[in-house]
């Protein structure tokens, strides 16, 4: 919210974005409850745009995992490299909505 340094309690400075993240040709591993995707190719943007702290030296890793109930029911999103410098090193989780299936078909 804030790349400024400035107090995240005040909406006057911070810095709100919209960042795109694209992982290609990435791996994928099966784990015990879920999947593992690394490696790949990493495109990160803010508001459309290539973002400069980013440069060229970043790398993702994405784990979806879940329950006996819901297979693939959350996401945890880790960054490394040039990408940590405004993402941190923590893990980003998420809730996964939606899975396309390999045919094309959408499942929910």
């Amino acid at each position: 919210m804030n790349s400024g340094g400035g107090d995240l309690n005040n909406p006057a400075e911070r810095n709100a974005h919209t960042d795109h993240i694209t992982l290609v040709d990435g791996t994928v591993t099966a784990l015990s409850n879920g999947i593992e995707i690394t490696n790949g190719t990493v495109t990160v943007t803010a508001n459309g745009s290539v973002s400069p702290p980013f440069g060229g030296d970043s790398a993702l890793k994405i784990d979806i995992k879940g329950g006996n109930s819901v297979t693939f029911s959350n996401v945890m999103v880790t960054f490394m490299g040039d990408a940590q410098k405004h993402f941190g090193m923590s893990p980003l989780s998420g809730v996964v909505r939606g899975i396309k299936e390999e045919d094309g078909g959408t499942r929910r």
